[in-house]
């Protein structure tokens, strides 16, 4: 009755103890929880602070990447407008050499038609001037008409007409350009866009990533809690054990103050029974020593099966509960634990002669101890510079992020310079294929000029040719009045004559009144012909003076365009001759721009290519960069967690150090009894040792016998088959002889029997000379014969020695199967008499241990693998951004040069504008006489082009200024550069460190793994 109602007092302890214990345990781990929520608060607002830079970081990117954009599109719109007034210009410039040219013309025009008009008007006044006088005159007119009547003439209402029809084709021209303009905005918006949208894609994918990597570390915080509350499950039994184990010491003190006082015939009973249970302990020490032999040389195999507990993972939840079930188990087994400790209580009784004894071992214990906690110590000290080295890590993870960051903002603005640049080209491109298709034009135009002077060369000809038929009839018109002259010269002469012959008549015949009155008639008649003839001759006379003045002014008129017509002919050869040297120059141009335009098309699609290659690398990069620096960031909180745990399973192993090292300072002092016990059970043990070598031995030299059977067995089988393949051959050999001759003999029998038909008369001789090649070949038949028996025997013996062989290689088999059943059998024996199921679960936990931090050391290798991974590709990435400075720097050199050319180009411009200038003011001067409103209208295009040129020479400054921006920027870039490979070197630096460190924390590790196995 006292041993059950101590038996239940000493459970509800346990039980009390227990609750204690999880109690413990659950405040621990609620500290645990609150420790690391403030940790895991802090990540949190790491995190967000992260992802609040990130965006602030974004918006300043869609902030410069509008601005750009609007400084493109003004840049854009600038150079359209540059453009557009250049054209005008020049647009103006050939309005003005056109009105140069009309202006010429009609001055010539107005001058012929003046002296037209002037001869005409002289005629119809009726005066005679002499030949002098009228060129003086018609010199004096021309001046006037040229100075009075210019403006009002016929001819300038067609020039005025032409000139509204060409302001009519500007202005389409003006208005097609600004269409097109409109449309290039239209096109670079939605270019802008579309990059806009990219960016804002590419910004959503990356705060994705972010998103997946903030639940991939929640989802690690889960899985790392789960685990270690699973640890925490499977060692409770073990500490409630051990801790179970201090109330039970002092229950053992008082119940040998009240076993002693017990009576002679108890100690009697429990003498024979503790000397039975010490026989029985013999025998379980025995086999726990050969089950430790066994399980040393298994300790290799479960090193070889530890790799499959990976896959074991799915199936842990199961072990989990089942371990439960074990546990509930256990605790039913701890209550069989306490009696049989207080069987050991009542073997302490009788042991307190062996105290001696294990004071010798305590001592040597406690220089055990000693030395484990000066292990311990150094345990400590390594915790401390791993935690160190943690912070250490966590503060370079951080600084290589900004860097990262910073990477891939210059990357950026590396691919804004490329597209700035790839756009300029595209520029350049079009204005190329602008000025071609402007050349073509003025081509085309010049082509139209010349056809138009050819027009007006070929009507100025047909005009001469019509002034030349006129003059023709005036010519006949002067030949008829020479005519009517002579005749009247022939009346006069008539008339004299008539005249002479009536003063004749009237002397000789004064007589005669009939004919007097006769002649008196005629001569009435005569003298009013001759009065008809006499004003018909002055008339006459007049109009040959004035047909001689018309000739006159002819004559003049005619000299006059003659030498109006050579002058015309001259300058219109000079004209072509320099208009075919413009046209060569032009079509010569037109050849170097267009070829300039293939090879500049293909420059730029090659550049164009080029870049998008080394675009798509760079994308590429920096993607993979990415994902590198989310693995580092994934691998690094994955490493903190890892040495988390790695602290919190030291702490662990150092309580339950701890608790061993009480435990064992316990158990030394019930331990004292059972040293002369294990003394005798050592010798059984040696002797069972020595069966085991014995029987080792034997199993081994088996083997070796079985392996020599083997190889002599593969041997006499190589030789048998040998032997067995050239039996067949020479068989086969002898048959195909043996062929060959019966067919030889059957050809003889037959020649034979032929000869005897045949010749049945021939001499003896030949009979004797076929018998004996009979003869001979009988005995070659009986020989091959002979060796076919031979050949058939020696068959027959190497099939039976196959058998023989064939029975020893199976027996020798079965008894190798049955030394190794027996092998099998003693060591499930063995090791079911060796283990119990409490060491047999501590020896999983110290194998799942010893998994678990070879997992660690193979992770913390390829971690170290990967680092030194990205450190070279670090390097090779900083390699690359010098070359891409060193191009930067080419490029920056390149548009310095095409700025000192803008400059220049602006100079030549200027000097060519106080040209146009000049030109301008002598025009005005000279067209000022033409009309008020066109000279407003030029003097306003021409302020218009000096604003014009004025926002020109603006622009060029702004570029100047985004040149100076442009190699600033490239400047903070190199800094950035060296601030990069600074960083670079001080990774190196810390990458060794680290790496020394992993060599420590190996040692640390192999120290640990040590411990655990002693």
């Amino acid at each position: 009755m006292y041993e059950k109602y101590q038996e239940a007092a000493d459970a509800l302890r346990h039980e009390q103890l227990g609750r204690k214990h999880s109690e413990a345990l659950l405040k621990r781990v609620l500290s645990e929880i609150e420790e690391r929520s403030e940790f895991i608060l802090e990540e949190r607002a790491e995190h967000d602070r992260m992802v609040e830079a990130y965006d602030l970081m974004n918006h300043k990117l869609q902030q410069s990447r509008s601005e750009l954009a609007s400084r493109e599109n003004t840049i854009q719109e600038l150079k359209a407008e540059l453009k557009r007034h250049e054209r005008e210009y020049n647009v103006a410039q050939k309005e003005i050499l056109d009105l140069e040219t009309q202006v010429t013309v009609l001055l010539k025009e107005c001058r012929d038609v003046q002296l037209r008009c002037s001869g005409m008007g002289e005629v119809l006044d009726g005066d005679i001037i002499p030949g002098d006088v009228v060129q003086h005159n018609t010199e004096s007119d021309a001046d006037k008409v040229i100075s009075e009547h210019l403006l009002t003439f016929r001819d300038i209402k067609g020039l005025v007409e032409q000139n509204v029809h060409l302001r009519s084709l500007v202005r389409d021209l003006s208005r097609h350009n600004e269409e097109r303009d409109a449309e290039l905005k239209e096109s670079f918006k939605v270019e802008l866009q579309k990059h806009i949208d990219e960016a804002t894609s590419k910004v959503s994918v990356v705060l994705k990533r972010s998103e997946e990597q903030g639940r991939m570390i929640e989802s690690l915080h889960s899985s790392v809690a789960m685990y270690k509350r699973l640890y925490e499950e499977a060692h409770k039994p073990r500490s409630d054990f051990s801790q179970s184990a201090e109330p039970i010491l002092e229950d053992r003190r008082a119940d040998l103050m009240l076993l002693i006082e017990g009576s002679q015939e108890a100690t009697r009973k429990t003498h024979q029974q503790l000397v039975e249970r010490a026989k029985n302990l013999e025998d379980d020490l025995v086999k726990s020593r050969s089950e430790v032999m066994s399980l040393r040389l298994e300790r290799d195999k479960l090193a070889m099966e530890s790799k499959f507990v990976r896959e074991r993972l799915d199936s842990f939840i199961r072990e989990y509960e089942h371990q439960r079930d074990e546990a509930n188990g256990i605790r039913a087994r701890n209550v069989e634990f306490t009696q049989l400790i207080i069987d050991y209580q009542r073997r302490l009784r009788e042991s307190s002669d062996s105290l001696q004894a294990s004071e010798e071992n305590v001592r040597k214990l406690s220089m055990e101890v000693s030395i484990l906690k000066h292990e311990r110590e150094i345990m400590v000290n390594s915790e401390k510079r791993a935690s160190e080295e943690v912070q250490s890590l966590s503060d370079r993870v951080r600084r290589l992020q900004a860097s990262l960051d910073t990477i891939q903002s210059s990357q950026e603005a590396r691919d804004d310079a490329r597209a700035m640049e790839r756009r300029m080209q595209d520029d350049y491109i079009r204005r190329t294929e602008r000025d071609w298709a402007e050349a073509k034009a003025e081509l085309q135009e010049e082509r139209d000029r010349v056809r138009m002077l050819t027009l007006e060369k070929d009507k100025k000809i047909e005009h001469a040719m019509g002034q030349m038929d006129e003059l023709r009839k005036e010519l006949l018109m002067l030949c008829i009045n020479c005519c009517f002259e002579a005749r009247a010269a022939a009346a006069e002469a008539r008339y004299s004559e008539l005249k002479a012959k009536a003063e004749s008549s009237g002397t000789k015949d004064v007589g005669l009144d009939a004919s007097h009155t006769s002649i008196s008639s005629m001569t009435e008649k005569l003298k009013e012909e001759m009065e008809k003839l006499k004003e018909e001759a002055q008339i006459n006379k007049d109009y040959m003076q004035q047909y001689k003045q018309i000739a006159q002014v002819n004559e003049i008129a005619l000299k006059q365009i003659e030498a109006a017509h050579e002058e015309y002919k001259s300058e219109s050869e000079k004209k072509k001759k320099t208009l075919e040297a413009e046209i060569l120059s032009l079509s010569e141009k037109v050849s170097e721009l267009e070829s300039d335009v293939i090879l500049k098309s293909s420059e730029a699609s090659s550049a164009v290519s080029a870049k998008e290659d080394a675009l798509l690398a760079a994308q590429s990069d920096i993607e993979r960069l990415n994902e590198e620096s989310s693995m580092k960031t994934s691998q690094i909180v994955a490493m903190e967690f890892q040495i988390n745990q790695l602290k919190e399973d030291l702490e662990k192993e150092h309580l339950r150090w701890r608790s061993a090292q009480d435990n064992y300072e316990r158990q030394v002092i019930l331990q004292s009894e059972t040293i002369q016990e294990l003394t005798k059970t050592s010798e059984a043990l040696a002797s069972v040792q020595a069966e085991l070598v014995d029987l080792r031995r034997l199993a081994n030299s088996q083997k070796a016998e079985k392996e020599e059977l083997h190889t002599r067995w593969d041997t006499e089988r190589l030789v048998l088959l040998e032997s067995k393949n050239e039996a067949e051959r020479k068989y086969n050999e002898m048959n195909e002889q043996n062929h060959i001759l019966h067919k030889r003999l059957e050809e003889l029998h037959v020649k034979f029997a032929d000869r005897e038909r045949s010749s049945a008369g021939i001499s003896s001789s030949m009979i004797s000379s076929e018998v004996k090649g009979e003869n001979d070949l009988q005995n070659v038949i009986n020989y091959l014969r002979r060796s076919k028996e031979i050949a058939e025997t020696e068959i027959c013996l190497l099939k039976q020695e196959k058998q023989r062989l064939q029975s020893q290689l199976d027996s020798a088999l079965k008894a190798s199967e049955t030394a190794q059943s027996l092998l099998n059998a003693e060591r499930e024996h063995s090791r079911t008499i060796m283990f119990s199921d409490e060491e047999f679960k501590s020896l999983q936990l110290q194998v799942r241990e010893i998994n678990l931090l070879r997992e660690s050391n193979m992770q913390l290798r390829e971690e170290n693998k990967h680092n030194f991974e990205e450190y070279q590709k670090f390097r090779e990435m900083a390699q690359k951004a010098r070359m891409e400075i060193e191009e930067l720097s080419s490029q920056l050199k390149e548009k310095q040069l095409q700025v000192d050319a803008y400059h220049k180009e602006v100079g030549l411009k200027n000097v060519e504008i106080m040209n146009l200038e000049n030109k301008f003011t002598e025009l005005l001067e000279s067209s000022s006489k033409v009309s008020a409103a066109e000279h407003e209208q030029i003097k306003n295009d021409l302020q218009q082009t000096k604003e014009i040129l004025r926002d020109t020479e603006a622009d060029l400054v702004e570029k100047v200024n985004l040149v100076s921006e442009l190699q600033a920027k490239v400047s903070q870039l190199t800094q950035e550069l060296e601030s990069r490979q600074l960083e670079l070197r001080e990774r190196d630096t810390k990458i060794n460190d680290f790496l020394q460190m992993e060599a420590n924390f190996k040692s640390e590790n192999e120290k640990i793994r040590r411990l655990i196995i002693t």
